[in-house]
């Protein structure tokens, strides 16, 4: 499936035949919860490389040590874990094509940089 995404510093946008989808990017470490309700489909939690954290509406109500901007550069690990979780929750499918969008004076710095990312 070919997908176009914007892992931003504020949001995510995603764009796929199906539509297009957004969510906001924000990333925090994880703890034990103290909420006492219930959680809602915008609160997530993730494990990445052994890294465990919130993303999202549950990052901003939880964690102490937000992450939202990571500069004009997406290549980088915050990135990457945006895109994933983006990914996840629009589809079961695991076969894509990826464009990701990043800004023109980073371009020809960051490209390798980008693709390396995808690489496991």
């Amino acid at each position: 499936m070919l997908v176009g995404i914007d892992p931003g510093n504020y949001e995510t946008k995603i764009v796929t035949p199906f539509g297009a989808f957004q969510s906001l990017s924000c990333l925090g470490e994880y703890r034990e919860l103290k909420i006492d309700k219930e959680l809602g489909k915008e609160d997530i939690f993730y494990e990445f490389n052994g890294e465990k954290g919130f993303a999202a509406k549950l990052a901003l109500k939880e964690s102490l040590f937000k992450r939202q901007m990571a500069g004009d550069s997406k290549a980088h690990q915050d990135a990457l874990i945006r895109i994933l979780i983006a990914l996840h929750r629009i589809t079961n499918d695991n076969d894509f094509d990826i464009v990701v969008n990043q800004p023109i004076v980073k371009h020809k710095q960051d490209e390798t940089k980008l693709k390396c990312l995808f690489i496991y």
